[in-house]
């Protein structure tokens, strides 16, 4: 696959569907590697709704920390709990790593 500015796109083809724990699905791309103008190639992954807004994320930083949200990945799901309670989940985390800023 070459890259061509404007026309980089996944095929439904390349998409799988994972399982969460709460049984819902996630959209999940096996990854690419398009190549760029100068010959490298540029892995990526894409995840969500197909028709979603995209959002690049770009792991610039030293150090990071990405948790689960509830029911996804090594998370349980907390039922009857709507995705406003996850700053608290959050906020428990800070304290559990002793992170002060």
């Amino acid at each position: 696959m070459s890259y061509v500015p404007g026309h980089c796109q996944l095929l439904a083809s390349h998409r799988s569907r994972v399982s969460t724990l709460s049984g819902e699905h996630v959209n999940q791309s096996e990854g690419e590697s398009p190549t760029v103008v100068d010959g490298r190639t540029l892995g990526f992954h894409l995840y969500g709704a197909p028709d979603g807004t995209p959002v690049f994320y770009l792991g610039v930083v030293d150090t990071g920390i990405a948790p689960d949200r509830p029911g996804i990945g090594k998370s349980t799901i907390h039922p009857g709990r709507s995705i406003l309670g996850y700053p608290d989940d959050i906020r428990q985390l800070i304290n559990h790593l002793g992170l002060n800023q």
